[in-house]
């Protein structure tokens, strides 16, 4: 079943993603093949925060990062903005992609998928090097983008803005702390220290540019996504 950080991450995803999925399917007025996108997400989302293997939360992971993408297309996200629609969807496909060539190096030549197995053969060297330059602009791009989709504050807004960047963090902690984390050398936490450090002072003023709620909250989610970051 899901250890202590699998629970804590869940948690955070019943408080705030249920009652958002749950206000838009019962405020929206769309096809049934729409409305199934939430349920959808939720369902990745739990999948990934749940899964005791690497498989598991690859498949969460491209599910929730896929299905977030096409929710956030439903909603009219990118009418004002079509290019950035087209860049939030390359952004998911490469970040699945190197998500999946993250957990192949973990996985090495072993093929042990479960997370007890890659805690016991931390990577090391060249190989930990490459996890770490794979994961963090996957995580990172799932976790900002959606916050900057020009939504109006609504229960769509919410759970994207709301549970993306949450499952990133656990994608972080999980393969960089939890499972690579312990046999890494005093450099292994810069590049997070510093992309966090980055991600706070560009959300930051962002938000100081803004003069609307939605974007407003986009900037504020985003300098606190960063703060997380370089406290991990």
């Amino acid at each position: 079943g899901p250890d202590g950080l699998s629970a804590w991450f869940l948690m955070l995803l019943g408080l705030a993603g249920l009652p958002a999925a749950l206000a838009g399917w019962a405020a929206a007025d769309q096809a049934p093949r729409r409305l199934m996108l939430w349920p959808l997400l939720l369902a990745g989302l739990a999948l990934a925060l749940s899964a005791a293997d690497a498989f598991g939360l690859l498949l969460g992971f491209a599910l929730a990062a896929l299905t977030a993408h096409a929710l956030l297309s439903a909603e009219g996200a990118w009418v004002t903005n079509p290019r950035l629609g087209r860049l939030d969807l390359l952004a998911t496909l490469l970040s699945v992609t190197a998500l999946a060539v993250a957990v192949g190096l973990l996985t090495g030549l072993s093929g042990d998928l479960s997370f007890a197995g890659l805690r016991a053969a931390p990577p090391e060297a060249g190989q930990a090097a490459a996890i770490l330059l794979l994961v963090l602009p996957a995580a990172a791009a799932r976790a900002a983008l959606p916050l900057l989709a020009p939504l109006p504050p609504g229960p769509a807004l919410l759970l994207v803005g709301g549970a993306m960047p949450p499952m990133a963090i656990y994608l972080l902690a999980r393969l960089l702390l939890d499972l690579g984390g312990p046999a890494q050398p005093l450099w292994w936490g810069t590049p997070l220290l510093a992309g966090g450090a980055l991600l706070a002072l560009a959300g930051a003023l962002r938000a100081l540019r803004q003069a609307e709620l939605s974007p407003l909250l986009g900037g504020v989610a985003l300098a606190h996504l960063g703060l997380v970051g370089a406290g991990l």
